[in-house]
């Protein structure tokens, strides 16, 4: 099936998937976003525009819609465009609790659509480099994988400074980091975990957190994240019993 795509929602990743998605095959049908700087954008970029969701799901030549849209809107939309018959990409977090995710994911099967959640963050090379050090036991026995991704000006766009649009960097990179690090070792299993959140800049949201994994293969994952650490730590460490891996970047 070639996918005819419709992107709901023309901000930073909504632009960004209208542009590259063509490279993979993928035809952009149209866009839609609510915000008339962001319909100008469109149309100045040559891209067919909707106003409203319910105006591209409507559309018969579109099969699938990615949506773009704030995290508190993945739910709302997903129903709207699985009860139009259309497959469905959205960016994560797919949703914002389990008991959503669970609606979402029913509703898709009940309408013979598929869904899935973007993870871009799969192909990073830094965190293959890892993953093919732990698969080919080039370190020994791994004892600690560290994640650390830190930014030193606070900066935080958007929605996402907002608690109400599903803001905040757990949403935002922590769903990404957690990936990583089972994408990494798919067949540990979480024996434990823990979390210190904490906000440093905003008020509303989070923009600092800690999380320690420990998983069944005995690996202690530790990820942390801020937006305001003016000395930048290596992206990754990991410790084994016949070596160390430091990667210093993305």
């Amino acid at each position: 099936m070639k996918i005819k795509l419709g992107v709901i929602g023309f901000g930073g990743m909504g632009k960004w998937h209208a542009q590259n998605a063509p490279r993979a095959g993928v035809e952009i049908v149209a866009v839609c976003d609510i915000e008339e700087k962001k319909q100008l954008e469109a149309i100045e970029m040559g891209f067919k525009l909707y106003k409203k969701a319910e105006e591209l799901l409507a559309d018969p030549e579109i099969n699938t819609v990615i949506l773009t849209v704030p995290n508190h809107l993945h739910k709302e939309m997903c129903l709207l465009s699985a009860r139009a018959g259309k497959h469905v990409i959205t960016e994560k977090p797919a949703a914002l609790n389990v008991e959503e995710l669970n609606e979402m994911d029913n509703a898709c099967k009940e309408a013979g659509v598929f869904f899935t959640c973007h993870q871009n963050r799969r192909w990073d090379r830094d965190m293959l480099t890892v993953k093919k050090a732990y698969e080919e036991g080039m370190l020994g026995n791994i004892f600690t994988i560290e994640s650390k991704l830190h930014s030193g000006n606070g900066y935080m766009h958007e929605w996402h400074i907002y608690k109400k649009f599903g803001g905040g960097m757990i949403y935002d990179w922590g769903v990404h980091l957690i990936d990583q690090i089972l994408f990494i070792m798919p067949n540990a299993k979480v024996k434990s975990i823990y979390a210190d959140v904490k906000n440093v800049l905003h008020e509303e949201v989070d923009d600092y957190f800690k999380i320690m994994m420990k998983m069944d293969n005995g690996i202690t994952a530790h990820i942390e994240l801020s937006t305001y650490i003016l000395d930048y730590q290596p992206r990754w460490l990991v410790g084994a019993d016949k070596g160390t891996m430091i990667v210093k970047t993305f």
